[in-house]
């Protein structure tokens, strides 16, 4: 597996763009090869490099003990540890002291915390905790070892897995829309597995509030590449709760076929196929997942946000009807038990006459019994 990162700036094939906005955005982007500047990945090793933090391990602070490191992104690097007072074992994100001074790093994940906590919601990794170590910001959050990553990393999830995954998230991301909040970087690393399989949804690292979008400087290139809204590409402070779900719509296609719908290796490549390019969607066809499953895919992922689900809810009914259907048609049998039928009232049954069976019976009967009174009269007659 390569090392390179989706976020380094390199010049891809040359390609004609009609879209003006589009040929400037790329422009800016590809003019930052030419800079002077630490790629991300090596500015994150600086600060979080394998020996970052790592003397923490087996010490407790704030009274919790950490036991390892188990991940490290963007904003960090995650810790897993046991709460002393009650041996509930929670993950700790750290911002290092290097970032400490940096008032916008704090103030975002300040805004993390803040953000989890006013949504108090159960589909979403709750904070439990924030404290200071020698000058990094630390949240303390509900620990859940499994993700939707961790499970494609062993191939695509069955599609009543993928399908019940995306029905709680819709439903979840509309809850958080209508509080204002939009996440702005829904992907699997971001999905976590509750131990009954259902899903929270967490870092809220680079979320914002649809009242306090003029944060996000414009032009910023916010979220992940891969996953990124063609809104979002254009600029950051464009993207709104649909832009979740045309994240959400390719995370639901690399549940199902396994791999990204769109490929790197560079940042300009993923924002030219956000843009311009479909989704693959004859790859799913082949894999016979179920049409109108493609067709939600389809609808998540289109261009234009107005084209798009409008709500989560909505996606999650869709899925409802257009999953049932679609199971018929790949097994060829209902998905639903058989229905019992009610018995037929009294009135029913004595207007149609007894069944074929005992009608049958009855005539038997008669017969024996007219048969058996012959035989009796001739028997008498001889008698006399």
């Amino acid at each position: 597996m390569s090392d390179e990162s989706p976020w380094d700036m390199q010049q891809g094939p040359t390609q004609r763009v009609g879209d003006d906005e589009l040929a400037t955005r790329l422009a800016a982007l590809r003019s930052m090869k030419g800079k002077k500047k630490k790629k991300p990945s090596q500015r994150r090793d600086k600060l979080f490099g394998p020996q970052a933090f790592q003397d923490l391990i087996g010490k407790t602070i704030e009274g919790y003990r950490f036991e390892a490191k188990v991940g490290q992104g963007g904003m960090g690097q995650v810790f897993r540890a046991k709460r002393e007072s009650d041996g509930l074992t929670v993950a700790i994100k750290i911002l290092p002291g290097q970032c400490s001074s940096d008032p916008a790093l704090n103030e975002q994940l300040r805004q993390e915390s803040r953000i989890v906590r006013e949504l108090d919601h159960p589909m979403v990794v709750r904070t439990l905790a924030e404290f200071e170590l020698e000058g990094s910001y630390c949240i303390v959050m509900e620990y859940l070892p499994d993700s939707v990553r961790t499970r494609l990393n062993q191939g695509p999830l069955p599609l009543a897995d993928a399908l019940a995954i995306v029905k709680a998230v819709g439903r979840a991301l509309r809850d958080i829309a209508k509080r204002g909040v939009i996440h702005r970087d829904v992907k699997p690393d971001n999905l976590l597995l509750a131990a009954d399989g259902s899903p929270r949804i967490a870092d809220f690292g680079l979320a914002t509030s649809e009242q306090e979008v003029e944060f996000t400087e414009s032009g910023e290139l916010v979220g992940t590449p891969a996953y990124i809204a063609p809104e979002q590409c254009r600029d950051g402070r464009h993207a709104d709760h649909r832009s979740d779900l045309y994240a959400l719509g390719c995370s639901l296609f690399e549940m199902l076929c396994g791999e990204k719908p769109f490929s790197g290796p560079s940042t300009v490549n993923y924002i030219e196929q956000h843009i311009r390019q479909p989704p693959p969607l004859a790859k799913l066809a082949a894999l016979e997942i179920p049409q109108p499953v493609i067709e939600c895919v389809a609808r998540l992922m289109a261009k234009a946000p107005e084209d798009r689900y409008q709500s989560g809810v909505e996606l999650a009914t869709d899925l409802e009807s257009h999953g049932r259907r679609g199971e018929r048609r790949a097994t060829g049998r209902s998905t639903t038990p058989a229905t019992r039928l009610p018995a037929p009232a009294e009135s029913e049954v004595s207007a149609a006459g007894p069944p074929e069976s005992a009608r049958t019976f009855l005539h038997g009967l008669t017969v024996a019994v007219v048969v058996a009174g012959v035989l009796g009269v001739v028997l008498l007659l001889q008698a006399c």
